[in-house]
């Protein structure tokens, strides 16, 4: 069996959306050759502190470069889950509590059953 993904959930960070964006290039429509959703969300961000690579750009300039993706999971324009971390990077409990709420909340709810 194939890869016939119905949703692709990704980070809001640029290095990840441009990675997906190769990763599925060849999946950008599902077997009946409807367009395949993508949505971003933070909860799949790799760290969140300490480094600027870890920090987003402003939703607004992402959405701009990236109209087809949906940011409305997203709800700061700002990347205030990074600039609440200051100068310390997320701790590894920290982010296991971030990633299993995305998967338990998010995922989880999300009607497609390949993600």
């Amino acid at each position: 069996a194939g890869l016939n993904p119905e949703l692709v959930i990704v980070s809001p960070m640029l290095r990840c959306i441009q990675t997906a964006r190769l990763s599925f290039r060849d999946h950008r429509n599902d077997a009946e050759g409807r367009e395949v959703p993508w949505v971003s969300h933070e909860g799949c961000r790799e760290e969140l502190g300490l480094l600027q690579g870890n920090k987003r750009r402003p939703i607004d300039e992402i959405q701009a470069d990236y109209p087809d993706i949906d940011f409305s999971p997203i709800k700061h324009n700002e990347d205030v889950l990074w600039n609440e971390y200051g100068t310390r990077r997320e701790t590894l409990m920290e982010k296991s509590e971030r990633i299993y709420s995305f998967l338990t909340e998010y995922v989880r709810s999300r009607p497609e059953k390949e993600i």
